[in-house]
């Protein structure tokens, strides 16, 4: 060891007053995400389940994917049927989404 990290380590003297501010992991998370310049939504996890508890097990199982982007939820079905189902009740299934997480998180829902 060289220099500064010699001295650090052997003595055990700190240069200044180490800075902290305390705040919930998933700040964190978005303040990293942010400054890495990473499209990340922590709420995606909480959107795809409430997505299928509100829409039961039958559209889960003709559901393919589910993601989110910009406040847009994309869901990919594989069944017409259950499409043009969907389709009418949406708005619906994004305000109650919306209601359980307490937030305004999902602006739009599109079937795909």
């Amino acid at each position: 060891m060289a220099g500064f990290n010699r001295y650090y380590y052997l003595e055990g003297v700190r240069r200044g007053k180490p800075e902290a501010n305390e705040m919930p992991i998933k700040d964190f998370l978005e303040v990293f995400f942010k400054r890495c310049h990473i499209d990340y939504n922590p709420y995606e996890q909480d959107i795809k389940l409430q997505w299928e508890k509100i829409t039961g097990k039958l559209v889960k199982h003709y559901t393919e994917d589910l993601y989110l982007n910009k406040g847009v939820l994309y869901v990919k079905l594989s069944s017409p049927v259950a499409k043009s189902e969907l389709l009418m009740v949406k708005d619906a299934v994004k305000n109650k989404i919306n209601r359980n997480l307490n937030q305004d998180i999902l602006q739009n829902i599109v079937i795909l």
